[in-house]
């Protein structure tokens, strides 16, 4: 038990002059970490402004004055200090389950604050009162711990002299279950997508996929710990605050981040050029051109903390300083950060490639908090299919020349495809200004195989434009679907065959020819009988 403690340097104080009751304010906030030690002013401060209100806790009161005395008195009878025993109790204090509550439970409201007024200042016999605040926690706040909160009256300035009736306390939470960033895979209207049915997405090079991926600011981001080691040594609480991403294959682009939000807020371009300056991006593969391939496309978001301290070196201590203050208020909200990736020429087809998103956190010394997303974020991949060109009857038989163009239908229109160099994909709608002629040519190779790549997932048509020499042009479009696993897995090969137009066979002779001869010695022969006839009659 952690408890907070008014008034210790007034006990014993017999000045206090004013009313008879207190009226008592709990301020509940949101911390990861409990704050170094310090005593509470017991009155409204600022030093917990940057923390999240915590809603929803009830607070119970108790008068357990007794029962504290008695645990004091035993304490001092082993001659312990004062003061020293005092604190003892207070950390070793535990509530009598069979205690009655001083008050009516209340819960703290949306400003995390609850306020318990007229509590009784004294007992019948003139004894200042010591009140526990058992605490507690709803259901649905699992991550948080609560601790209780005992006050031993009466609470006093700081002056020592003047009691406060109207006293704030601020108890702390500390994170029970430590919370992991968040990532999720959206889709072109920004919304979550989950893993589908056949394994991972397919989509077109070229295309921006883009992912959210979110955390909470730790609540004491901004937080100097005082007397580090050393009395009068100053350090920041967070040494390392970086956010990362990384996909799981090479070949892939970066494509930048699109929006930050912080606290529900899209930060503007001011808003988000302050955050860099304190939390710098550095991207991995964001190139205009490549090569993309030996690196990982991502980035790092690292916050300039370190872990030097006030008697070190003054300009990092400084840095380390400063980009705390300006972290302080975003403590305990939520960054989302939104991004996209985009596949390459140089991205391997057909594999699914993973995207995790990491915390990585240094506090307190240097204690590392490392956390990455824990919900599956589904996997995305470009995709192709491969094709075989082969005679009817004998797929051992590959047929080399062939060409093909790839179209796309929608309803009565056809779109043929067009790559540019990166294999980015174009489609144009084939009419008498942009003939069939001008998709690209997808040509057979010797063994008849060929292929295309960087498609997303959808149906496809395969048109043949040009046959094989000495075999029949195909009449009809062969329907194919790309998809996860289309392009490696050998069974999903689509086979084209094609038909002979048969050959033409010369002559080697037979009664076609005699026919011809027989014809010509005919005519020879009448011919020769005219010619005699004539001679004759002219002699």
């Amino acid at each position: 038990m952690v408890p907070l403690i008014a008034g210790l340097a007034g006990f014993g104080n017999e000045a206090s002059a004013a009313g008879d009751t207190v009226n008592v304010t709990l301020h509940k906030k949101k911390m990861d970490q409990f704050p170094t030690a310090m005593k509470n002013p017991g009155e409204v401060t600022d030093a917990f402004d940057h923390f999240q209100p915590l809603e929803g806790v009830t607070f119970t009161p108790y008068d357990v004055t007794t029962a504290f005395y008695a645990a004091l008195d035993e304490e001092l009878a082993k001659g312990t200090d004062y003061d020293d025993a005092v604190k003892l109790v207070v950390k070793d204090f535990a509530l009598d389950p069979s205690a009655t509550p001083a008050a009516t439970g209340k819960a703290t409201d949306s400003d995390g604050k609850v306020e318990f007024k007229d509590l009784a200042k004294r007992t019948a016999g003139g004894i200042y009162k010591v009140y526990f605040f058992k605490e507690d926690v709803p259901a649905d706040y699992e991550e948080y711990e609560g601790y209780p909160t005992l006050l031993v009256l009466p609470a006093m300035k700081a002056d020592g002299t003047t009691p406060i009736e109207d006293i704030h306390l601020y108890p702390k939470n500390k994170l029970k279950n430590e919370e992991n960033p968040k990532k999720e895979l959206l889709d072109d209207e920004g919304n979550p997508l989950t893993v589908p049915t056949d394994g991972y997405y397919v989509y077109d090079i070229g295309k921006v996929v883009s992912y959210k991926a979110s955390f909470t600011f730790p609540s004491q981001i901004g937080e100097i710990l005082h007397d580090v080691g050393t009395a009068g040594v100053d350090q920041t609480r967070y040494s390392k605050f970086e956010l990362k991403d990384e996909v799981s294959v090479e070949g892939m682009k970066f494509e930048g981040i699109s929006e930050i939000w912080i606290g529900g807020v899209k930060l503007d371009t001011a808003a988000r050029a302050a955050l860099e300056d304190k939390m710098p991006i550095t991207p991995v593969n964001a190139g205009p051109t490549g090569p993309y391939t030996g690196k990982k496309a991502g980035f790092t978001m690292a916050a300039k903390l370190n872990n030097e301290k006030s008697d070190g070196d003054a300009a990092k201590f400084g840095e380390s300083v400063a980009t705390a203050e300006f972290l302080k208020k975003y403590a305990g909200q939520k960054i989302e950060l939104v991004y996209g990736v985009s596949f390459t020429n140089e991205t391997a087809v057909d594999v699914k490639v993973e995207n995790d998103f990491l915390v990585n956190m240094e506090h307190d010394g240097g204690q590392a908090d490392n956390r990455e997303n824990d919900q599956t974020v589904p996997g995305i991949s470009t995709g192709g299919m491969k094709f075989l060109k082969y005679e009817e009857g004998d797929k051992a038989q590959g047929l080399q020349g062939a060409e093909f163009a790839i179209l796309k239908k929608d309803g009565s229109d056809e779109y043929y495809l067009t790559q540019d160099a990166d294999k980015k994909p174009a489609w144009t709608k084939i009419d008498a200004s942009n003939p069939i002629s001008q998709a690209d040519k997808f040509v057979s190779a010797e063994d008849g195989s060929f292929k295309v790549e960087g498609l997303a997932k959808g149906t496809y048509y395969l048109r043949e434009t040009k046959a094989p020499h000495g075999f029949q042009l195909l009449t009809e479009d062969k329907e194919f679907e790309v998809k996860a696993g289309s392009y490696t897995t050998t069974a999903l090969r689509y086979d084209v065959a094609n038909v002979t137009e048969g050959g033409f066979l010369p002559s080697t002779g037979g009664m076609g020819i005699v026919a011809f001869l027989l014809v010509g010695l005919s005519l020879m022969s009448v011919a020769y009988f005219r010619y005699r006839k004539v001679q004759h009659a002219a002699e």
